[in-house]
């Protein structure tokens, strides 16, 4: 009897650790596609330690091929040779965005939106760093802001933010 007793709390932990990951589906993303967002782009120009407004656009497409691949079409009406397009990969059975792991994800009914936080070890201005990303996706709203933690530093400090409505 004891044994089944441990079993049983053992099984409703892990069940519960499972469940608790944050995760993403194709599904959640595909509301980003169809017409083109506007908006814009702050980031810290590391050179002035200031930041700098720039107008930014972007059209989100689902690859055709596979459902969790997502192109993120970037254009820059004033800088045309800065657009570009970033390949975005839904992995892990949803817990990662690329090679970022989702740490938390939040659904707020209400207003019809979902905060997702990815991390990941990486680098920053030539330092090793840990890289956040928080997105705010909705119909009406998509808002993806990248922070920094350099190593052996206490505090995340916002190094860009992509701003758009549609």
């Amino acid at each position: 009897m004891k044994i089944s007793k441990a079993l049983f709390l053992l099984s409703v932990m892990f069940t519960g650790f499972v469940f608790d990951n944050p995760f993403i589906n194709s599904e959640e993303l595909k509301i980003l596609t169809g017409e083109k967002w506007k908006g814009t782009l702050t980031y810290l120009d590391y050179g002035k330690n200031k930041f700098v407004n720039i107008p930014s656009d972007i059209t989100i497409v689902q690859s055709a091929e596979d459902s969790n691949i997502y192109f993120f079409e970037y254009e820059y009406p004033d800088e045309p040779h800065a657009n570009g397009v970033d390949t975005v990969v839904i992995n892990d059975e949803g817990h990662k965005l690329n090679d970022e792991l989702i740490i938390d994800k939040k659904n707020n009914d209400s207003n019809n939106y979902i905060t997702l936080v990815t991390q990941k070890n990486g680098f920053d201005n030539d330092k090793k760093a840990v890289l956040k990303h928080t997105y705010v996706i909705s119909e009406k709203k998509f808002v993806i802001a990248k922070f920094v933690k350099y190593d052996n530093e206490n505090d995340f400090f916002k190094r860009n933010e992509y701003s758009y409505e549609r």
